[in-house]
């Protein structure tokens, strides 16, 4: 996978992380996530490629991962 990558598990999801690529750089999310107790990123998913991307698209914006 080429980029920057995130480990991800979704919530409900009993299955193990999975590697998902993000849309801003490390810098970016850390400027952004400054004031906050997390690190918001945005998260690059296929809604057809499988089951859990699909899930990981329906997320509402802020939505909490681990």
């Amino acid at each position: 996978m080429a980029g920057q990558g995130v480990m991800l598990k979704l919530p409900g999801c009993s299955g193990p992380t999975r590697m998902h690529s993000i849309a801003s750089t490390p810098y970016e999310s850390r400027r952004d996530s400054s004031l906050l107790s997390a690190s918001l990123i945005e998260v690059v998913a296929e809604r057809g490629a499988s089951e859990e991307d699909a899930v990981l698209a329906e997320l509402a914006p802020g939505s909490e991962l681990e």
